[in-house]
């Protein structure tokens, strides 16, 4: 069975627990949450990028 990953849903969830702030994915892709999931899973689709990990997304964020 395919998962479906729902960007909407998982960003609201972080944003509810207070990561609202900027993101960086698989260490490339700096921006806010959505917009940094999005552009890598753009990369990816073009090939110019690639999960580090299988079936894993790398994210790291700035808190105070």
């Amino acid at each position: 069975m395919e998962q479906q990953f729902d960007l909407g849903t998982f960003a609201k969830t972080l944003t509810d627990k207070g990561y609202d702030g900027y993101f960086h994915t698989e260490s490339c892709c700096a921006g806010k949450l959505k917009d940094s999931i999005s552009e890598f899973l753009e990369a990816w689709k073009n090939g110019t990028e690639a999960p580090l990990l299988t079936n894993y997304l790398h994210l790291s964020t700035y808190l105070q």
